[in-house]
């Protein structure tokens, strides 16, 4: 027994010896950097493409097997004599090692030449597989040329299959906006994963094309691999005052198609009439298709008519309590945006709308101590809420600067102040997980909600499965939103190594398909919309729904 002991014990220590202990020498540097980078804090919304890089915890990777591994084997004539030898990898071990890196929860996508396996790990069994003795290293995929690059929405939707052929009385010279809030390096992807030649227009304080991340830049990308020879038109905006002027020059440019990955809170009651809209509507009276994002509030959305059992004065959630609960990571921005149905006055002319007269208040608690919650934002206390547009106070209060360098557990407490009857109330949470309660539908940002836009909603590249986090309709006014879904979480030289993922990354999908198929077809932007609603492969329950739309995009069936 003792001598049994003796070699288990020495077994342990050879493998610690020859694999465990060196396991960070068979990573690729570039993937241990990748492992200690800090999510930066980007604007609004348009930080969902590295949260869920983070949350989903996916790396693309090459691991190269050995040929040949050590073993241990006991000298039979000798006693207590071990000797180490190399013996070739078996197929065996190698089909075990596979179905290892499955039962983690990773993907083998092929084994190529020279022994390596095409995977997709998540990163927190990176040191397990690099520990096994059949690992030699892994790395991230060489990339020899970035032109290369192909967004999977490509061959998902089979763009690829329209893309060569021989155009029957298509327009030539199809121009596509992308409008967004900034392009950060695009200059760097020219002739690259972006057209040699692009126009740029800047709308912001200081004409800054770059201003902002690279979202817009990665927006591009897919629509120049959907739509290779579109004329692509990279506009950026700040707010309001800029969107605006942005419409008239892009009317003024005779573009075709715009591509807004962006969207608003608070500025109209959810069924398509708001100053947003307003500018929806002009592109769509000027025959240019605007092709927008459904957002990414699928899971952090809340609604429901305001409910006082208690008579305390403030909305009793499902489980009893005034607080409705939620986490936010380190290094976070936390918004929080809230609206009621008093949008009283609409003016169709400019989209804007009357004086209030309910009024309700929100409040942002923290906890300090288990079940202990203390005010940081609300009535009297650094409250800045209150909403008004042209002198005029809306139905909205919202907080926008929220931010804390660790991990904390956040409630809000709604407070009926001063109103004559029960609302129904929509909010809105950006940049937090984990809601105690949330309200899937009607989930929509605008202009997302206009009936003169095309609304996409996100899907997954591989499975078409539908994406937790995508928004969904209906409308207030009872339409069906999104109409179509496309892909997200997809290769953009903007956001490698991670992924681009969110509603954001599929809108861009679908209007490089209606640029793509109005250069090979005599179908207009709008008489495309309805060939897409026509291929699209249903998804979930048959027929149209507020999930999905009509399906995902497919450009042939």
């Amino acid at each position: 027994m003792k001598k049994i002991l003796t070699f288990i014990i020495f077994l342990f220590l050879c493998n610690l010896i020859f694999s465990g202990v060196n396991y960070k020498n068979k990573i690729d540097k570039r993937i241990l950097r990748y492992l200690k980078l800090k999510d930066k804090v980007l604007p609004g919304g348009l930080r969902v493409a590295n949260i869920l890089d983070e949350e989903s915890g996916m790396l693309d990777v090459n691991i190269k097997l050995k040929e040949k591994k050590f073993v241990i084997r006991k000298n039979s004539h000798l006693k207590r004599s071990y000797s180490k030898s190399l013996v070739p990898v078996t197929p065996l071990e190698v089909e075990l090692f596979k179905e290892n890196i499955e039962r983690l929860d990773g993907e083998v996508f092929s084994q190529e030449e020279g022994n390596i396996l095409v995977c997709r790990l998540r990163l927190n069994t990176l040191k397990n597989i690099a520990q096994s003795d059949l690992v030699q290293s892994i790395k991230l995929p060489l990339r020899a040329h970035k032109e290369e690059v192909t967004t999977e929405g490509v061959y998902a939707s089979s763009a690829d299959s329209i893309q060569p052929l021989i155009p029957f009385r298509g327009k030539q010279n199809v121009k596509v906006c992308i409008l967004d809030v900034g392009f950060k390096g695009y200059q760097d992807l020219l002739g690259k994963t972006l057209p040699q030649n692009v126009t740029i227009k800047s709308f912001t304080p200081k004409e800054d094309i770059e201003k902002g991340d690279f979202h817009g830049t990665a927006c591009a990308e897919i629509v120049h691999a959907m739509a290779p020879d579109a004329e692509l038109y990279l506009v950026n905006i700040s707010d309001y005052r800029s969107l605006k002027k942005s419409v008239d020059w892009i009317i003024s440019e005779n573009i075709d198609v715009v591509s807004c990955s962006l969207g608003w809170f608070n500025v109209g009651p959810g069924n398509g009439k708001d100053v947003i809209s307003k500018l929806a509507e002009k592109f769509s009276n000027a025959g240019i298709l605007m092709v927008t994002s459904a957002g990414n509030s699928g899971d952090d959305h809340w609604s429901g008519v305001f409910s006082d059992k208690d008579g305390d004065g403030f909305h009793d959630f499902k489980d009893g309590s005034n607080m409705l609960k939620f986490k936010a990571k380190a290094d976070r921005l936390i918004s929080g945006y809230l609206k009621w149905d008093d949008w009283v006055g609409y003016d169709e002319q400019n989209g804007l709308y009357g004086e209030s007269t309910q009024d309700y208040d929100l409040f942002l608690y923290v906890e300090e101590a288990p079940g202990k919650y203390k005010l940081i934002f609300g009535a009297g206390k650094d409250d800045n809420s209150e909403q008004k547009v042209g002198g005029r106070s809306w139905p909205t209060e919202y907080y926008d600067d929220f931010f804390s360098t660790k991990e904390v557990n956040l409630a809000i407490k709604i407070k009926k102040t001063n109103a004559t009857r029960n609302c129904r109330l929509d909010l809105f949470l950006d940049g937090i997980y984990e809601m105690s309660e949330m309200v899937h539908s009607g989930s929509l940002t605008s202009p997302a909600d206009s009936k003169f836009v095309l609304t996409v909603g996100a899907i997954g590249y591989r499975n078409r499965g539908y994406h937790y986090y995508s928004s969904q309709g209906p409308t207030l006014d009872g339409r069906l939103k999104p109409e179509i879904s496309a892909y997200a979480g997809v290769s953009t030289e903007s956001y490698a190594p991670n992924r681009f993922y969110g509603t954001s990354a599929s809108c861009p999908h679908v209007a490089g398909a209606v640029a793509l198929l109005m250069s090979k077809t005599p179908f207009s932007a709008f008489d495309i919309v309805e060939i897409l609603k026509a291929r699209a492969i249903d998804l979930g329950v048959p027929g149209p729904d507020n999930l999905t739309g009509y399906g995902a995009l497919m450009l042939v069936r």
